[in-house]
């Protein structure tokens, strides 16, 4: 959303039909990217697997085609939408994987001194 504000200084005035195009504009092909790394950070902070963050990226743009089938009342059949949302995917679920390791190996720290429960 701030992405789309941005852009709005440079003249880009976002719109709903936008989001839910079937056709590919440059400008929302940069925005859908920068929230597939956004997402990316979310399925980081949610998911915390890296196994199941591929499962994730694939259900959130299986919601978005959803909805853009629902507002323009037909499957999108334009071939750079499809491979957009491919390499949106690829990199959602890339990132995301990569970050949820990156959290899954640092080294839990024990704080204060010998617990009641040690022998």
């Amino acid at each position: 959303m701030s992405v789309m504000l941005l852009c709005s200084f440079y003249g880009y005035e976002p719109l709903i039909s936008s989001i839910f195009s079937t056709q590919t504009q440059r400008s929302m092909a940069l925005i859908q990217l920068i929230a597939s790394v956004g997402v990316s950070f979310a399925l980081s902070y949610l998911v915390q697997r890296a196994k199941q963050c591929l499962d994730f990226a694939c259900t959130v743009h299986f919601f978005h085609l959803i909805c853009v089938t629902i507002y323009n009342r037909t499957l999108p059949t334009q071939f750079t939408w499809w491979i957009l949302q491919v390499i949106s995917t690829t990199v959602c679920t890339v990132l995301g994987e990569y970050l949820c390791m990156k959290i899954e190996s640092q080294e839990i720290k024990l704080e204060g001194g010998p617990s009641r429960y040690d022998l």
